[in-house]
């Protein structure tokens, strides 16, 4: 991948804060339970992601971040155990009920959680941002119930449905709507909506799941979940085969980001952006490529996926 590697996590002053302050806040809304539950936690190592995609974000938008990461980790975990299957309906939908401004049709626990995340995530925001931001969340939250009840149901998925749902489920749309939030700035529709950046937006997405198709391959065989690896060889090619695919479709998302980020010059001009508009611009494009290098950079140093092995 084209881009440096951050640093690493223990260098950032704010680390151990959010190390810290998530855990407590885990623990305050009944998220983090038990002792087993602490050392998931511990393992999986969000505090990192959040400095490895957030570097420059100012504390209070990285403890949001930190939370809201550690939250998610939590749900898709219980999700994943046989324990958990089925129940997304009854775990998610009141979390969606929230975005949307609705009374809660539940009681998850994961619901005082969602609601502190939620009001803090468009907090000093404007409406618009929130607006946006709360139809990437609902998109959310409905694949995963949609993602859930396939895989309760054990039911195929093809190769398109798979990157359909990844698509929503791999949480990159609110992930970049966070540039925006933890920058302090929002880049107008007219803007947001210009083929490069569009472009990009999709590209980073795919990129980014995509990669981390791989690098979760281990975990998701140990836990009998859908990945794009698996349904390639279940479509008939081998292991080492459809890895190699997979790498290609990698090389070929960050190729076209690329392609989409040289072109954006050009889009600007025609649309007679004023320079001093620009640098938001740049902001953004900048904050795709460290949280496409930082969830990488994650997925290779948590213990989310360093405790399985990929036995064949």
């Amino acid at each position: 991948m084209p881009f440096l590697p951050p640093p690493p996590a223990s260098a950032h002053p704010h680390y151990g804060v959010l190390t810290a302050t998530t855990q407590a806040f885990l623990t305050a809304h009944g998220v983090l339970r038990t002792p087993s539950d602490v050392d998931r936690f511990r393992r999986h190592d969000l505090a990192m992601w959040t400095v490895f995609c957030y570097p420059d974000c100012p504390l209070e938008s990285q403890q949001l971040i930190a939370d809201f990461i550690a939250l998610a980790a939590e749900w898709d975990h219980l999700l994943s155990q046989p324990e958990g299957r089925g129940r997304a309906t009854e775990l998610i939908s009141p979390l969606k009920d929230i975005t949307e401004n609705r009374a809660p049709s539940g009681n998850s626990r994961f619901l005082r959680a969602w609601a502190d995340v939620w009001r803090r995530w468009c907090e000093g925001m404007p409406a618009p941002w929130c607006a946006r931001t709360a139809e990437h969340w609902s998109a959310i939250f409905a694949a995963l119930i949609d993602e859930d009840l396939t895989e309760t149901a054990q039911a195929p998925l093809t190769i398109g449905e798979k990157c359909r749902l990844r698509d929503e489920t791999g949480l990159q749309s609110v992930l970049f709507d966070l540039i925006e939030r933890g920058g302090g700035f929002t880049l107008p529709s007219r803007i947001r909506d210009l083929a490069p950046i569009q472009s990009m937006l999709f590209h980073a997405n795919r990129q980014i799941w995509v990669t981390n198709e791989v690098q979760s391959l281990p975990k998701e065989l140990a836990d009998g979940e859908s990945n794009l690896v698996l349904l390639l060889e279940a479509a008939g090619k081998t292991r080492s085969a459809a890895l190699a695919e997979v790498h290609r479709m990698v090389r070929s998302h960050t190729d076209t980001f690329l392609a989409a980020e040289a072109a954006t010059p050009r889009a600007l001009d025609e649309l007679a952006v004023p320079v001093e508009e620009r640098v938001d611009v740049y902001r953004f494009i900048a904050g795709m490529r460290t949280i496409m290098a930082g969830t990488a950079t994650w997925c290779g140093n948590s213990g989310r996926y360093q405790q399985y092995v990929l036995d064949r």
